[in-house]
């Protein structure tokens, strides 16, 4: 059944982890237009709606973004009283938070989360591509060769490698997160991309301004090199959701600096329950739900991330008093 709340520049996102649960966003209008948000729990056959945008305020909604190892976290950007504007959320559209995009002078018009990492978030905006390593609280422009950006997506096979569609330079790829980028244009015969999308491991493809449709096999060199896999830390509180305390459990491959501490949602440090060197395997820390200064957390959802070895692992949490 098609949401007839939205009209054009509608996304749509199914739920990863259930078929039945969709999220779009797009324009409703009444004496201006407004960002808006819908959620389907019964494959579509109806929908729960929210104006997210400022009231009062013309809004034009462009991109929208989905963690897809924590579906109720997503983002919706575009632009907003002559700049960009980007709105997150944590429990499915229930509650909205605006995010300072000072930094973003253009509209965003498309959001990517990282889905090995969610606190890595990219934004493909009119004067380029930005990178935000706090759940979006903050941005830098990563690359000063890229301009015009259309759209941006992370590889769910191979998260570090990254890539953008511009308005007139083709597709670019990065293969660090985002640190260093190269073009990759052989083949392509129009340089304004439009879209992308990825059959992981096996291709990407392009949708340009010319109508046309371009793929570039992700496969091609595949087997010639033999790479260990990646081990990621393993974290995660229990009890979860926590009433006076809960116990933090990890894991570290190897003896390493490890650093494991605690987010609130406006990405703002609450305190560091560890920071030194821990010997390879299974830790547990007791957390008594407290701020570094002592204080009784109030309820809500809070962020948990371990740094070990290079590697960043995100867990989320709820204090529920």
């Amino acid at each position: 059944m098609v949401d007839s709340y939205f009209s054009d520049g509608t996304n749509i996102f199914a739920d990863p982890g259930n078929p039945s649960n969709y999220y779009t966003s797009g324009w409703y209008y009444d004496t201006n237009y407004h960002i808006a948000f819908g959620r389907s729990t019964d494959g579509g056959v109806t929908w729960t709606h929210s104006l997210i945008s400022t009231p009062g305020v013309t809004a034009y909604p462009y991109g929208m973004g989905i963690d897809a190892s924590h579906p109720d976290t997503v983002y919706v950007g575009g632009y907003e009283n002559s700049g960009s504007a980007l709105y997150r959320t944590f429990d499915a559209g229930v509650s909205w938070t605006k995010l300072n995009t000072t930094i973003i002078t253009n509209a965003i018009n498309a959001i990517a989360v990282n889905p090995s990492n969610p606190s890595v978030i990219f934004a493909a905006s009119g004067n380029g591509i930005y990178g935000s390593t706090d759940f979006g609280s903050t941005w830098v422009k990563v690359s000063s060769t890229i301009g015009s950006c259309k759209d941006v997506l992370v590889d769910p096979s191979m998260p570090s490698r990254v890539w953008v569609a511009t308005y007139s330079q083709g597709i670019y790829q990065s293969t660090d997160g985002g640190t260093t980028w190269a073009a990759m244009n052989d083949g392509l015969g129009d340089n304004c991309v439009n879209k992308l999308a990825a059959n992981p491991g096996i291709y990407l493809f392009a949708g340009t301004d010319g109508s046309a449709a371009y793929r570039w096999s992700l496969s091609v060199g595949v087997g010639e090199e033999e790479t260990a896999p990646v081990v990621m830390p393993v974290l995660y509180a229990s009890p979860n959701p926590i009433r006076s305390g809960t116990t933090i459990h990890y894991s570290v491959e190897a003896e390493d600096a490890v650093s494991i501490s605690v987010y609130d949602l406006e990405g703002r440090l609450v305190t560091t329950l560890d920071d030194g060197v821990q010997a390879a395997g299974d830790h547990e820390i007791w957390w008594d739900a407290d701020d570094s200064s002592g204080r009784t957390l109030a309820p809500g959802v809070y962020f948990l991330r371990l740094v070990s070895g290079g590697e960043v692992e995100t867990g989320r949490m709820v204090v529920s008093r």
